[in-house]
């Protein structure tokens, strides 16, 4: 990319997704163009896909390592082909999978698609490494930690003989090289620190942007609101999959729909069940009346 002029041709959202084939895998990221480490043969090759995450992607086909990046430049060029804002799902849109295919067609050593080998689920919580340690997954409460935290975190996990910590998927970290013993204790100071540590914790349900005032944007403090929202939801039983907390109508937390999302407007907060941020509401509540509001419609879509 560096030595050609793609990357001014290309929308700065254009993303390669490249998985190595750990353990725990990028399946549920979208990009434009994805890479994953599979066995074919005894060999290591790369699964070819465009336009989505694992599941939704469209599948090209296997390329040896050595012509990944010579395929992954030519699918990026066939994007910018289209114009500085077009996105891989753009051109799926336009002709189908061809276009694509055509491009690496000489590159490609199957064009099948290989069974693909399961991957653990969730990050959050204990995991055994190879080398006889643990490795603990946790997660930042709405995405977010401040610098603080971050410190007292990596004080704690020196002091439980931690080697390193990893970034994860789904806005996690995972803290490598534990000893069973000084696992408990590394548990109980992270969680009072405030990071997730249960698989089953509410907050994981709950999608906040910053909010007001951080956001210039943003009609309500989405962020400092999250929290009750969570408790609210915690309080329920069979609560709804996601909760999204937008400052504004913009949406750029959660761009998707989620059971509930609540929206933040100069008149108040819009309620939008099953929906986007851009989605009409069923309720415009008050700010005043905005917790009583939000713990009624995660009641009522609890019966729903």
């Amino acid at each position: 990319l560096a030595r050609s002029d793609l990357a001014a041709r290309l929308s700065p959202k254009v993303s390669v997704a490249i998985d190595g084939g750990g353990a725990f895998g990028l399946d549920s990221l979208a990009a434009d163009v994805r890479l994953s480490a599979e066995l074919f043969n005894d060999h290591v090759t790369l699964w070819l896909g465009v336009g989505g995450d694992d599941k939704g992607a469209a599948g090209l086909g296997i390329v040896a390592r050595e012509n990944a990046a010579e395929a992954t430049i030519r699918l990026l060029e066939v994007i910018a082909q289209k114009g500085r804002d077009a996105r891989a799902r753009d051109v799926l849109s336009a002709g189908g999978i061809d276009t694509f295919r055509a491009t690496v067609a000489n590159l490609l050593t199957c064009e099948a698609s290989l069974p693909r080998a399961s991957k653990v689920s969730d990050t959050i919580g204990m995991h055994h490494l190879r080398d006889g340690s643990f490795a603990f997954g946790l997660g930042l409460a709405f995405g977010h930690a401040d610098a603080p935290s971050l410190e007292h975190l990596a004080t704690a996990a020196a002091m439980a003989g931690a080697s390193g910590v990893r970034t994860a998927p789904g806005r996690t970290l995972i803290v490598i090289g534990l000893a069973q013993h000084t696992l408990s204790g590394f548990v109980g100071e992270t969680e009072r620190l405030g990071f997730i540590v249960r698989a089953d914790d509410p907050r994981r349900h709950v999608v906040a942007c910053a909010g007001a005032p951080i956001c210039a944007s943003a009609h309500i403090a989405a962020r400092t609101m999250a929290p009750t929202v969570a408790e609210s939801l915690a309080r329920v039983r069979g609560a709804p999959r996601t909760i999204h907390i937008s400052g504004c109508a913009k949406g750029c937390a959660h761009p998707r729909a989620a059971a509930l999302t609540i929206v933040g407007t100069p008149d108040g907060a819009a309620l939008v069940a099953n929906g986007a941020a851009r989605d009409a509401p069923f309720a415009i509540a008050p700010l005043d009346q905005l917790p009583a509001a939000i713990a009624a419609a995660i009641a009522e879509a609890d019966h729903v």
